[in-house]
């Protein structure tokens, strides 16, 4: 006899139940109901096991009852001794301890062994209620006689056929997901052999039973690395059947270009048809044919005709009608017995109204020569490739903050339920996209400076302001609403988002609301769950918050015994026992509503046909939760930017730290999954901010403050010797120092030049200076005129002083290499230098010489392979549809990776990808781009017509065709016409800013043309406050602009 240690523990209850012959295991999860339940699976009849605890001194009544066939009762048990029980039962096998499930998810559960793979659900096991409060402290068994009762030993077997061809040392590579009915999931890898005769990948799969849940993906093995499919998991619901065999024929689904774009979320889930899944009875010669079609009109379907009398003779008016399912997939199935060998056909969509074919597919028949049953026992699953389209895809999208949204029951700022109404108006317009900017939480200072959506404190919590407070439950008194009420009428009258009144009011609700429901909310299951899913980032981001409030300051160097991240000591912190608990769970309170109402919101949108794009910051706030808990990621002593172009000629210093991308590569880049995993939840689509910071990123010193004094990296330094084989001999002091010299400095500072030179220049030579050390760096200037007054309230004279002093110190050539000696790299737009000025000829035509290379040939091969280290794991993290935001400088090998990895470009019309043209023109745009008049960081089509009137002249000329005198503003004629010109572009997707489509309309525009930029680059203190002039509200109210835009929509085929 086994002794009493090799049995699971009491304390995981369950109960041990034997068979003679046909041997069943029953594993028991204790609920505090009093029921139990039991799962069963079948073994060999060689083998016995047995699950504990054991009740002692008990006989219970056991009910079985569940599939037909089963016995409804089962006779009483009897408690055995230690002999009784060795006596009766000779040959068992033990199994040893092992957990098998979690008391806190008391749910139906299967044991695992060696012995067997799968299992069946059978019924339920019944205890009486008072057996669960007895002690447990003998052994309990029920011997169970079912010898007469027949358990199924049916399996199906599954062939796997795909047609892919590879190359010498490439194979495929099939995953299996089996999950079971009684909750349980497998997952097998097999590695499929190639058929030469058929040109087929094959292998099979036997299923133990004849039912099951089965997802599976093909993958590409090829130099040692898997390459995945594009799209989500295929299904296979497969139901009772008599069926022994299925053959499952597939095509690969390439995952590059347009096939990877197709079957992203966006289309899958947000545009097509919404379907509950559908379970398969595979028969006897029976073909399932199934096709991806996630486009089709509300009053049409899916259908086949073809040359049978099930596909209705090619007749328009009789095809057979395909059943929709979920993911954009269509099917229907044909009884093989009837068909006439070759079957050829082509799906269509059928108008349900007129009951006639709508639209044939383009391309030659579809044909299948040699899909007979190899016997009659066997049925065929056919996924065909997609609907062939007549026309290729397109859509239009509109643009805008979540914060900028205002409704007539606004609380100041725009909210997640606010998305909604958006999405009623985007139905009603046939727009089908939203595009909005970071939603992360961003309070770092309590001010204003935390209106920036792009320097994130968390890149996965959401930010408060997002909240709609009347979601949160009911207000303890009637004067309390009242109060609310006022406060945000207050709030929604004001003409821009008042972001620290805003806060302050809703910070209130958000304390009152978690008073008045914490005892029932903390302790609810749904919160258990979310908190349960998300604590990894949750724990440390409450933490975090807490400690930012009390220490006054985001900076988590300044917070003692925290300022390194210690997860034991911060879980401890946040024990729900500590004094502190409830100004941590607070924010677990907070981020469990902001969760619940974003996800409300995009269901919404999804039943509406629309999709959500959001927006991946390229950075994060070196004083955020992400910097705290993981340093070793970011280069905490760096800055990211962008170089100089039209927009901003200083260059651009987000001021964010930099990756350490060797460091994120050893976990296979978890971080970045994990973080688009988050957003996964809540977008189809999302735009990477920035896309040329995963081929290099633009770095400026922590002792530099702007853009212009950065370099790139990764990169490839000049070295001493390769600028003198290119005939340039460096010299220290004239190339790498600030070339201060008098014959120029009256241009930077006017009548202050000697005040200038007495003050903060040393001199050096005749007519030549130095900075003093206490100005020599762009900081300590910055920190310096900071220190005498706000930038606001800075006076003429300073303004220019710090301004010339900061422009000396870029008075440079070339920029040493911080992690190479004796490398260097050419300083950005070095031609526009007093320095380079002074050079001889022949000097400026070496450096220029020198200076192309560097930046338009030396890292072509480099960054593109840089680019695919780091992306495709990134875009594969995730189903979402992505786009890059690849605007400035860029390098000749973006486009072929974007296009590669399936990314869209994106087209501005201002900002040309061609540096030979000034404006870029709709109609050359390329399919794999999302084109917009302009972007979040631009003023609007009315604010740039009215910047440059000489610009805008050849504009209206020579892009849009028009003749005579220029309209001096952008009347609503003139912006119609830049919005037609966009949406007849050949590009997958066309994204209007809000405020470029409401410029069609006299009525709806503000007549506050500037006020409706939202962000000015080149200014650090931007505030981030723009709100619609109507509420969305009056938008649906505008019958008359909007049946414009949808014709409009409409006409340019986007609808």
């Amino acid at each position: 006899m086994a002794n009493k240690k090799d049995f699971v523990s009491s304390s995981e209850r369950g109960v041990p139940i034997f068979t003679k012959s046909t041997a069943v295991c029953f594993f028991i999860d204790h609920l505090t109901t009093g029921m139990w339940r039991a799962s069963s699976r079948q073994v060999p009849q060689s083998h016995l096991f047995y699950i504990t605890p054991h009740l002692m001194n008990c006989s219970p009544t056991l009910r079985l009852s569940g599939k037909k066939g089963y016995p409804e009762s089962i006779d009483k048990g009897r408690p055995l001794c230690d002999a009784c029980f060795q006596k009766s039962y000779k040959k068992i096998v033990y199994l040893r301890k092992r957990p098998y499930f979690s008391l806190h998810k008391p749910q139906i559960r299967t044991f695992y062994t060696n012995s067997s793979q799968n299992a069946n659900f059978i019924g339920s096991l019944s205890v009486d209620k008072k057996l669960h409060k007895r002690s447990y402290s003998s052994l309990f068994c029920l011997p169970l006689y079912l010898e007469k009762y027949s358990f199924t030993n049916a399996t199906m077997r599954l062939f796997f056929n795909i047609r892919y061809h590879t190359v010498w040392g490439e194979s495929l590579i099939l995953t299996i997901e089996n999950s079971t009915f009684s909750g349980n999931s497998e997952r097998h890898q097999i590695r499929m052999r190639y058929n030469e005769h058929l040109g087929d990948w094959q292998t099979s799969y036997t299923l133990r039973g004849n039912s099951c849940n089965l997802r599976y993906h093909y993958h590409l093995e090829s130099s040692g690395k898997l390459l995945s499919e594009a799209g989500e998991m295929r299904t296979l619901l497969l139901t009772e059947s008599k069926t022994k065999e299925v053959y499952i024929r597939d095509f690969w689904r390439t995952p590059e270009g347009l096939n990877r774009i197709m079957n992203t979320k966006l289309f899958t889930q947000a545009f097509a048809r919404k379907a509950k899944p559908v379970k398969w009875q595979p028969k006897r010669q029976k073909l399932l044919l199934s096709t991806y079609a996630p486009d089709v009109p509300k009053d049409c379907v899916v259908a086949i005709s073809g040359n049978q009398q099930q596909l209705g003779y090619w007749n328009s008016a009789t095809p057979l009608v395909m059943k929709a399912t979920p993911n954009g997939m269509w099917e229907t199935e044909i009884d093989l017995s009837e068909i006439e060998i070759p079957l050829q056909f082509k799906y269509c969509l059928f108008h349900k109204k007129n009951k006639r074919i709508h639209t044939w597919e383009t391309g030659i028949n579809r044909h299948l020569y040699h899909f007979t049953p190899t016997d009659e026992k066997q049925a065929i699953l056919f996924n065909d490739t997609p609907f062939r389209y007549p026309e290729e895809w397109k859509g239009a999208g509109v643009a805008i903050p979540v914060f900028s949204l205002r409704s007539r029951e606004g609380c100041g700022v725009g909210e997640f339920h606010d998305l909604k109404a958006l999405a009623d108006w985007c139905a009603q317009t046939d727009l089908k996209l939203i595009q909005i900017l970071p939603i992360n939480e961003t309070v770092a200072s309590h001010t204003w400076l935390d209106s920036y959506p792009y320097k994130a404190i968390s890149v996965v919590a959401l930010h408060p302001m997002y909240l709609h407070i009347e979601d949160l439950g009911s207000f303890k008194t009637a004067e309390d609403q009242a109060q609310f009420e006022a406060l945000k009428a207050e709030l929604n009258a004001k003409e821009s988002v008042d972001y620290v009144r805003m806060m302050e009011i809703k910070s209130h609700y958000y304390k009152y609301f978690y008073d008045l429901n914490k005892a029932t909310f903390l302790k609810s299951q749904r919160f258990r769950r979310f908190f349960n899913r998300n604590k990894e980032w949750l724990v440390p981001y409450a933490v975090f918050s807490c400690l930012r409030d009390r220490y006054q300051t985001a900076d988590f160097r300044q917070w003692d015994l925290f300022r390194t991240f210690d997860r034991k000591s911060v879980e401890a912190f946040a024990d729900p026992l500590s004094q502190d608990y409830d100004d941590i769970a607070i924010h677990y309170y907070i981020q469990y509503h902001l969760d619940l109402q974003l996800r409300e919101a995009v269901t919404y949108l999804h039943r509406k046909g629309i999709g959500l794009k959001g927006d991946l910051p390229i950075g994060i706030s070196r004083n955020s939760v992400d910097a705290w808990i993981a340093p070793e990621l970011f280069n905490l002593d760096g800055q990211a930017g962008a170089p100089p172009d039209d927009f901003s000629l200083e260059g651009q210093n987000w001021g964010f730290p930099t990756y350490r991308w060797d460091v994120m590569a050893q976990d296979g880049y978890a971080w970045w999954k994990s973080r688009l995993a988050t957003m996964a939840k809540y977008f189809d689509a999302y735009r990477i901010d920035h896309i040329l910071g995963f081929f290099r990123i633009w770095v400026i010193p922590i002792e530099s403050t702007q853009g212009l004094m950065g370099y790139f990296h990764p990169a490839i330094p000049l070295t001493r010797k390769e600028l003198y084989q290119a005939g340039l001999e460096l010299d220290d002091e004239r190339f790498l120092r600030p070339y201060i010299r008098r014959w120029y400095l009256g241009n930077l500072f006017g009548e202050y030049t000697e005040e200038v030179i007495d003050t903060y220049l040393d001199p050096m030579e005749e007519d030549a200076f130095a900075l003093k050390e206490a100005y020599d760096t762009q900081r300590k200037i910055t920190d310096y005129f900071a220190g005498k007054r706000d930038d606001y309230q800075v006076d003429g004279k300073r303004t220019r002083i710090r301004e010339g002093l900061l422009t000396l110190c870029t008075e440079v050539l070339f920029i040493r290499d911080p992690h190479a000696v004796g490398a260097f790299h050419p300083r950005i737009t070095l031609q526009y230098t007093h320095s380079y000025q002074a050079l001889d000829e022949r000097q400026k035509k070496v450096i220029n010489q020198i200076y192309n290379d560097y930046y338009y040939h030396r890292h072509k091969d480099f960054w593109r392979n840089h680019a695919m280290r780091q992306l495709p794991p990134l875009i594969n993290a995730s189903q979402m549809l992505v786009c890059g935001e690849d605007l400035g400088m860029i390098p000749d090998s973006v486009p072929e990776v974007m296009r590669k990895l399936g990314i869209l470009s994106l087209e501005i019309q201002r900002m040309p990808k061609d540096p030979s043209q000034e404006f870029a023109h709709p109609s050359n745009y390329s399919y794999y781009a999302v084109a917009s008049p302009s972007t979040h960081d631009m003023s609007t089509i009315r604010g740039w017509w009215e910047e440059n009137p000489t610009k805008t002249q050849r504009f209206y000329h020579h892009i849009l065709g028009d003749h005579g005198e220029v309209p001096h503003f952008c009347e609503p004629w003139v912006a119609k016409e830049i919005i037609e010109q966009h949406l007849y572009a050949p590009s997958i997707l066309t994204i209007f800013p809000i405020q470029d489509i409401l410029a069609m309309d006299g009525r709806l525009r503000w007549e506050k043309t500037h006020e409706e930029r939202i962000n000015i680059p080149n200014n650090p203190l931007h505030l981030w406050r723009y709100r619609m002039k109507q509420s969305l509200e009056s938008l649906m109210e505008a019958d008359e602009f909007n049946q414009l835009l949808r014709k409009m929509i409409h006409d340019a085929k986007r609808s």
